[in-house]
């Protein structure tokens, strides 16, 4: 017999399952004379083969119908039950005279196709390389399958991560906003008490505030701005790329749009007015082409996209 190689393999593989050895023989004579580039594993009864078929998954199954212990049908039904041998062809033998309602009873069983022994070379060759193309068409769709699955896997992995990235950067934005917002209720908080200082209070209250604002910018604005750039540097690549001189601030704006933030909500968000904010956006547009923010957000969502 072919030695039966473990690893991934490249030649076809049959089982050929009859308590006769001289069929064994004549099966592997005759693959050999229609140049069938295959290895042959062999079993003598139904349950030894349904065993081999689970642990090598064979291209092809041939089986005799009469056996001891378990039949060619109930063989047959078994593997079509158990869905990794459930696509396997099974090509059928027998010596006996067929009726119809037998041979309904095996394609009913989910046999491929039947032979009568004695066996002829020109039906047996035809039979096999019929199923065993019908094998190969069988796991081709499979294989595509697996690539449609792990394309979409993919892509649901790189939604979930971008829709994770979009939250987090949504976060730092309204930390921000909530930040500003607790600063100047602060700072408001406390010009409020001049009136009742003197004038020597007041020169430390003022310089208090200005150390204070400093400090704000210096330790919470440069860090958020730094990690909001890090996680838009695809963006702002892709940006580089469709849109010539455009700048830092230019590309931050175009985040911020992205993430569905108003000109008034940007505009709090980096301590600019509610003016500088809209020239920006007018100066982006120019430098693209469009007419509105509306245009600009889909340009930008198909930018980003690529």
């Amino acid at each position: 017999m072919f030695k039966l190689d473990n690893m991934e393999r490249r030649r076809k593989l049959i089982l050929v399952v009859d308590d006769e050895p001289i069929s064994f023989r004549l099966v592997e004579e005759f693959l050999k004379d229609a140049k069938v580039d295959c290895e042959i594993v062999t079993a003598k009864d139904g349950v030894k083969a349904y065993e081999l078929a689970i642990s090598l998954l064979p291209n092809l199954i041939i089986t005799d119908w009469i056996m001891p212990e378990m039949d060619g049908i109930e063989l047959t039904k078994k593997l079509k039950n158990n869905p990794e041998t459930r696509e396997i062809p099974v090509l059928m033998t027998t010596g006996l005279i067929v009726s119809e309602e037998e041979l309904e009873e095996a394609l009913t069983a989910g046999v491929f196709d039947c032979i009568r022994k004695p066996l002829s070379f020109t039906e047996v060759k035809a039979r096999i390389k019929a199923a065993l193309a019908f094998d190969q068409l069988l796991r081709g769709v499979r294989e595509q399958q697996k690539e449609r699955e792990l394309i979409s896997d993919g892509l649901e992995k790189l939604q979930a991560e971008l829709e994770l990235k979009h939250r987090e950067l949504t976060l730092h934005a309204e930390l921000l906003i909530h930040s500003r917002n607790s600063r100047e209720k602060l700072m408001g908080s406390i010009t409020k008490l001049q009136p009742f200082l003197s004038h020597e209070g007041k020169s430390k209250l003022i310089a208090m505030l200005r150390q204070f604002q400093w400090d704000f910018n210096d330790e919470n604005i440069l860090s958020v701005e730094k990690k909001f750039d890090g996680l838009n540097a695809d963006l702002y690549n892709a940006l580089e790329k469709n849109c010539t001189g455009i700048t830092k601030n230019e590309k931050r704006l175009c985040a911020y749009l992205l993430m569905n933030h108003s000109a008034s909500d940007i505009a709090k968000v980096t301590d600019k007015s509610l003016n500088s904010i809209n020239v920006g956006f007018a100066r982006i547009r120019s430098k693209l082409g469009l007419p509105n923010n509306k245009d600009l957000k889909a340009l930008l969502s198909e930018i980003a996209s690529v």
